[in-house]
C-alpha cells in the first residue's frame, strides 16, 4: 500500500479550504496550485477527512466531514516553505 499525503488548505481571506491529496510535497503544492498561487495558500495536516459532491444537473451540492476546518478558524495553519519544488524537472 502506497502512503500518501493529505493536507487541507485555504487562500486567508477568500471563505475557500480545500483538500489535497498526494504521495509527495512537491505534488501537494501541483495539487494547490490548480485552485490558486501555493506561495499563498496557508496549509494544515490531516489525518482523515473527506467531501462527497452531489449533481442534479447544473445545480451541485457539497458535504464535507466534520473533521475539515473553517476558513475563518485560524487554528493549525502555516504558511508552507515551499523551496525546492520541481517544475519539469526544474527546482524552484
Amino acid at each position: 500500500m502506497s502512503r500518501v499525503l493529505a493536507y487541507y488548505f485555504r487562500f486567508p481571506g477568500s471563505g475557500w479550504v480545500g483538500l489535497a491529496v498526494a504521495p509527495t510535497m512537491n505534488d501537494i503544492f501541483w495539487a494547490i496550485d490548480e485552485f490558486g498561487n501555493p506561495y499563498d495558500a496557508e496549509i494544515q495536516k490531516t489525518n482523515r477527512g473527506g467531501f462527497c459532491v452531489r449533481q442534479d444537473g447544473d445545480e451541485r451540492e457539497f458535504e464535507y466531514s466534520d473533521s475539515t476546518p473553517l476558513p475563518d478558524d485560524d487554528r493549525g495553519w502555516v504558511a508552507f516553505k515551499w523551496g525546492g519544488i520541481r517544475c519539469g524537472g526544474q527546482k524552484t
